[in-house]
């Protein structure tokens, strides 16, 4: 039998947080629909999607990005249904993070000091931000520590 695997803090996830409560609910039911009838098969029919959700729901799935329209129904979105948080992740290359310290002059983009340089996620990594150069910056240990886990 499938099985539909929702990470545990899919709660924070930026879709799930624009969608809101009954969106995500109707989100979670079609793919539960859709792993138990066409597993690997993120389409869900449209009267299958109108019979469980409002016309309402419906908006703000397709509006969050939790859903695509697509003939005769609509795509789930594959990327966070597949998504899975590895909170043991790998560190960031070698090769990347030199390049990220070059780019930004090997100093801290905050305070200026080239000394404790760090990468920083700027949309955090606890909040599903990636690992991509346009998504990191130097900052040194202090700059990088107050920040947190702040957009």
């Amino acid at each position: 039998m499938p099985t539909l695997k929702i990470h545990s803090r899919m709660f924070t996830h930026p879709k799930i947080l624009m969608a809101g409560n009954a969106a995500t609910g109707l989100w979670v039911r079609l793919a539960a629909w859709a792993v138990h009838y066409h597993p690997g098969d993120w389409h869900v029919p449209a009267d299958l999607t109108r019979k469980y959700g409002t016309p309402a729901q419906i908006r703000r799935m397709v509006a969050a990005g939790l859903a695509a329209p697509a003939a005769d129904g609509y795509e789930l979105d594959a990327e966070l249904l597949a998504w899975a948080r590895d909170d043991n992740r790998a560190a960031i290359p070698a090769e990347q993070r030199r390049r990220i310290y070059d780019r930004d002059g090997n100093a801290c983009l905050l305070c200026g000091t080239t000394d404790d340089l760090t990468l920083d996620h700027i949309h955090p990594w606890s909040l599903y931000g990636p690992d991509t150069d346009d998504n990191l910056r130097t900052l040194c240990r202090p700059c990088n520590s107050s920040k947190g886990a702040k957009v």
